[in-house]
């Protein structure tokens, strides 16, 4: 992201420097999150980092820490793909989402479509995506009134219809992502190569702000 160094065997000033040019934070607010990177951070080989749980815990998003989405968003900030986020990948990544425009957001939550790292979003990309956001934005519903079961007969037959209420609600909302999916790449693929490319990508993406606004990035 921002064509930005790594932090390793880099000076404090020399890391400023790049945050300042590359992130839309200012020098105060770099010192800031730089003091909270410090406390967060583990030490090996003479690098600062953390790592997955950590970011997700830093973002308030650990509750999803199972999901796809928050496995592609540690992905994208951990540029350099080594499971560790350095200091540098921590403020471009929090600056993309904070405090990036609506560009820079696009941008970001393009490179989380695309699986592969092809620099296309497919049909099953926006499946497996559109679909993790799904599932982490909505909890399961459950049977409204459903009485404390007393026996294990009872039991039994309230997990048997929730668990069959559960897969029918599955099936429903794959027959929805698989909808949603077809007609994106039917309505934006403009070169027809059953591909999204950026601009496309951004065309579409447009239309489907749910996944904006569930990583606050809805302008």
């Amino acid at each position: 992201m921002g064509g930005c160094a790594s932090g390793q065997g880099l000076s404090e000033a020399a890391i400023l420097a790049q945050l300042l040019q590359h992130t839309k934070y200012t020098r105060d607010e770099i010192i800031v999150l730089r003091a909270v990177f410090k406390k967060m951070a583990r030490k090996a080989l003479g690098k600062e980092f953390i790592v997955r749980d950590q970011l997700l815990a830093y973002l308030q998003l650990s509750e999803f820490k199972d999901c796809l989405f928050a496995d592609r968003l540690f992905k994208v900030i951990d540029a350099n793909r080594d499971n560790q986020v350095d200091f540098i990948e921590f403020c471009l990544g929090l600056s993309a989402i904070l405090k990036g425009n609506f560009q820079d957001k696009i941008a970001f939550l393009f490179k989380m479509y695309d699986l592969d790292g092809k620099g296309v979003v497919t049909k099953d990309n926006i499946i497996e995506l559109l679909g993790a956001f799904f599932r982490a934005a909505h909890t399961q519903p459950k049977i409204m009134g459903a009485p404390t079961p007393q026996s294990t007969q009872a039991r039994q037959i309230v997990e048997r219809a929730e668990k069959e209420n559960a897969q029918m609600l599955q099936r429903a909302i794959q027959e929805v992502l698989a909808e949603t999916a077809a007609q994106a790449i039917h309505a934006f693929d403009k070169d027809k190569d059953g591909t999204l490319d950026y601009k496309e990508f951004r065309s579409w993406l447009e239309t489907q702000r749910g996944p904006l606004r569930f990583l606050g990035f809805a302008s």
